[in-house]
C-alpha cells in the first residue's frame, strides 16, 4: 500500500490506512491475518452483489414500461402506480429490516431478501393480469426493503 507522509508542527505524519482488531490477549490492537483478510473479501464481493440485485429491479422495470403495456393493456399512469407501489412498500419495509438486523443475524436476513427478491420477480414474470401484478410487485418491494438495511449496516461495520 502506498503511504504518503507530511510533517506538520515539526512531527512526521503518515496517511497508510490500517485495519486493525483488538489482539486476542486483551492488549492493543493488531493487524488481520490473511485468512481474515479473505473472508472480508468475500463478504465485501457478496454485499456488491446483492446490492446489484437489489438496485437492479428499480433500473429494470421503466425499461420494460411499453412490453407490459402491451401485455396487460394497461397505460402509462397504471405502470406508473405499479412502479410507485413496489416503493412505497420498499420504504415500509425499511423500519422492520433495521429492527430484524439488530434482533437477528444479518446474513441470513439478507439471504431471505434475496431469496424472496428472486421469488416474487419470477412471480411478476408469470402474473397473467395487472392485479396480480400488483400483488407481486407490492410484496417485491417488501424483500426488496428487508435488504437495503443488512446491507448497509454490515457495510458500516467493515468500514468504520
Amino acid at each position: 500500500m502506498a503511504q504518503r507522509k507530511f510533517s506538520g508542527m515539526g512531527e512526521e505524519h503518515s496517511t497508510e490506512k490500517r485495519v486493525l482488531r483488538p489482539a486476542s490477549d486483551g492488549g492493543d490492537f493488531e493487524e488481520p491475518s490473511g485468512k481474515e483478510r479473505t473472508k472480508r473479501a468475500g463478504e465485501k464481493i457478496f454485499l456488491n452483489l446483492a446490492s446489484a440485485g437489489c438496485f437492479g429491479d428499480e433500473r429494470l422495470l421503466p425499461a420494460v414500461f411499453q412490453e407490459l403495456s402491451n401485455t396487460f393493456g394497461t397505460s402509462l399512469t397504471q405502470l406508473g402506480v405499479l412502479a410507485l407501489i413496489g416503493s412505497l412498500f420498499q420504504s415500509l419495509a425499511y423500519p422492520l429490516a433495521g429492527a430484524a438486523g439488530d434482533a437477528y443475524y444479518r446474513g441470513r436476513i439478507i439471504l431471505f431478501a434475496l431469496i424472496g427478491i428472486a421469488a416474487t420477480t419470477l412471480l411478476m414474470a408469470i402474473a397473467s393480469d395487472y392485479s396480480q401484478l400488483v400483488v407481486y410487485k407490492a410484496l417485491n418491494g417488501i424483500a426488496i426493503g428487508m435488504l437495503v438495511p443488512p446491507l448497509q449496516s454490515i457495510v458500516g461495520d467493515l468500514h468504520p
